[in-house]
């Protein structure tokens, strides 16, 4: 025969999965700010890294427009005589950062989650030792 025992924990499941969907909320949360964060940081890496590679092949392009000589004879600058074709290549964009960074965000909530799952098996059969 079972006798049932009143231990004032009414509530207590209910609680336990409240609290456990909102850290998992707020996981998912910061997670998804975390990635925006690092999407914006390596798009500004980008952009600034494509300004500096325009300053360089302006200040190289101006160099080699001083550097070169002028015709004088027919009265023509040194910027308007006909150079040699020179490729102009835009800077290679670069590749999104990959890794262990990645995988790391999409474990913490697997972990997170069989360890709510793994406390609340482990308090409801200490529960049911207790009656």
């Amino acid at each position: 025969m079972n006798i049932f025992k009143r231990t004032n924990q009414g509530g207590t499941t209910l609680t336990f999965i409240i609290i456990g969907v909102l850290l998992a909320l707020a996981t998912v949360v910061i997670i998804y700010f975390v990635n925006q964060h690092g999407d914006r940081v390596r798009r500004d890496q980008a952009i600034a890294q494509a300004e500096d590679q325009a300053k360089k092949e302006q200040a190289a392009k101006d160099q080699a427009a001083a550097s070169s000589p002028s015709n004088e004879n027919t009265g023509v600058s040194g910027s308007q005589t006909s150079s040699p074709d020179v490729a102009v290549t835009p800077p290679a964009p670069d590749l999104p950062q990959t890794g262990a960074s990645d995988d790391i965000f999409s474990v913490i909530p697997a972990a997170l989650l069989v360890g709510v799952l793994t406390a609340y098996f482990s308090s409801r059969r200490s529960l049911q030792r207790s009656l």
